[in-house]
């Protein structure tokens, strides 16, 4: 089976396709004291075929940008609870993309 998202931790480590339990596991961490020294405290999760990418930040904002559509605007929502963010990776990890593009997103200016 071909790959199809990836995950990068705030350490910058990659981990393929995957789980349900991986991704709570390391949206947990971010919130972690061991992240303190991190340059770039942030979990993204990439789907290679849409291009889709989500990145949750330690302030609590996800952003969603698109890596195959340069015209296309980063957008952001803030004040993002860890359990929402987990709500919309799991569906960018499960192809749901209807499910990700129908939030409240605002334009980046």
């Amino acid at each position: 089976m071909e790959a199809h998202c990836y995950l990068i931790d705030p350490f910058g480590c990659m981990h393929i396709d995957p789980n349900a339990a991986t991704i709570r596991s390391q949206l947990e961490i971010l919130f972690s004291s061991t992240t303190d020294d991190c340059p770039h405290r942030d979990l993204s999760l990439s789907d290679y075929a849409s291009g889709y990418v989500l990145i949750y930040h330690h302030n609590r904002t996800i952003t969603l940008e698109n890596n195959k559509d340069s015209d296309a605007a980063i957008q952001f929502i803030s004040g993002v609870a860890l359990e929402e963010a987990f709500a919309l990776f799991n569906h960018l990890n499960d192809r749901a993309l209807d499910a990700v593009l129908e939030q409240p997103w605002k334009p980046q200016t």
